[in-house]
């Protein structure tokens, strides 16, 4: 696998590490928490074990299928 160019993988980090970390307040599961994060991926490659990004309604649907942990994304978008 080659490496990331964007960033270096420095997981993993577990998931009220990373919510910590962006200074933001909000509550989660215990046992989502507690989880650990191995990378960031795309909506579509990301599984249970990674972190994703929705930024745009043109990847709705990717949203919906996608099998990551997390997703960051923006508060009109949650729903």
């Amino acid at each position: 696998m080659l490496a990331n160019p964007f960033f270096h993988n420095k997981g993993p980090l577990k998931l009220k590490d990373i919510i910590k970390e962006t200074g933001l307040n909000f509550e989660l599961d215990t046992n989502i928490l507690d989880k650990e994060i191995f990378d960031i991926k795309n909506l579509s490659d990301a599984n249970n074990n990674d972190i994703t990004f929705f930024h745009s309604l043109n990847y709705k649907n990717s949203a919906k299928m996608t099998k990551a942990l997390a997703c960051i994304t923006k508060n009109e978008f949650t729903k």
